[in-house]
């Protein structure tokens, strides 16, 4: 809506405006465009493309004062967003972004993260723990439940005409 930056709930049945609420500005030399979202539990997150991640509360931005409707839940520290996927596993966050997939808390820590080489080609939940994500021209299935939060890097393939399939456990 022109200049102003807000979180803009719809309702899905009808595509109707149900509230709407501002992204805090976090300085005067960011946009504060919203990069993507994601439910966990009763609230949203939100990425915002200075490296911020915004905590929704639906419930409290549907009341007239809407406090406690949008609130920083943690900054990615000299981080910023470009269109990232986000998706929920169990009660965390996973990021998926140009050089990197990481599983989140809600709090901002680092649970795992997945060193991208060359190029992420899509990110998609498959199952309770694990993410399906094509990068490096690799299809690769990645399990967090069982990666520790030290970045991973996945070798070389041998040749650029063989394929791989690598599952972390």
């Amino acid at each position: 809506t022109g200049s102003k930056r807000e979180i803009v709930a719809l309702d899905v049945a009808t595509g109707a405006t149900k509230w709407r609420a501002a992204v805090p500005q976090n300085d005067e030399y960011t946009s504060a465009s919203s990069e993507g979202g994601v439910r966990v539990g009763a609230a949203a997150y939100v990425a915002v493309d200075d490296g911020r991640v915004l905590r929704v509360d639906p419930a409290a931005c549907t009341t007239k004062a809407q406090t406690g409707c949008v609130q920083l839940a943690f900054q990615l520290e000299n981080e910023t967003f470009d269109n990232p996927r986000m998706f929920a596993i169990g009660e965390d966050i996973v990021l998926a972004e140009s050089t990197a997939i990481r599983r989140l808390s809600t709090g901002g820590e680092l649970l795992g993260h997945i060193h991208v080489r060359d190029s992420l080609g899509g990110a998609t939940p498959a199952g309770d723990r694990r993410v399906a994500a094509i990068f490096d021209d690799e299809l690769v299935l990645i399990d967090y439940a069982t990666c520790g939060a030290s970045p991973v890097a996945l070798r070389r393939k041998n040749g650029f005409e063989q394929s791989f399939s690598f599952t972390m456990f």
